[in-house]
């Protein structure tokens, strides 16, 4: 295996397990804008698959984890307000969303890192 296979198959899990996660969540049938969350899942996505071709080479060399932490927090705060200002902005029980979503985000980053860690190691003593 390389990181292009392994960044393909990521692509797939990703786009087919957030999309089932999600269609679990939803009304039968779901609503119409259903499409919008599938298509910020095709973004977030994208944004994961470029961010994994810089991760993956430094996964085995650098110490990424803090750093890889920090970005999952940061990606997290923006979809949250990003998703807050879509639907007419700011109420009061809004930072309990933002806290929300972030914390799943970071622990998605965590599981993402260590899934890539491990990924990494077999891919790095086939070279080998």
């Amino acid at each position: 295996m390389n990181w292009k296979k392994a960044r393909t198959i990521e692509f797939i899990v990703f786009l087919i397990g957030w999309t089932s996660i999600m269609l679990a969540g939803a009304d039968y049938p779901p609503p119409a804008g259903f499409l919008w969350l599938v298509l910020l899942i095709i973004i977030l996505d994208i944004i994961q698959d470029r961010y994994l071709r810089w991760l993956g080479e430094k996964l085995l060399v650098r110490k990424t984890f803090l750093l890889n932490e920090l970005l999952f927090c940061i990606a997290g705060i923006v979809v949250a307000v990003g998703m807050i200002l879509c639907n007419g902005g700011f109420r009061k029980e809004t930072g309990v969303w933002v806290g929300i979503i972030t914390a799943v985000s970071v622990i998605y980053g965590t599981a993402f890192w260590g899934i890539n860690r491990i990924v990494a190691g077999v891919i790095g003593k086939r070279r080998q």
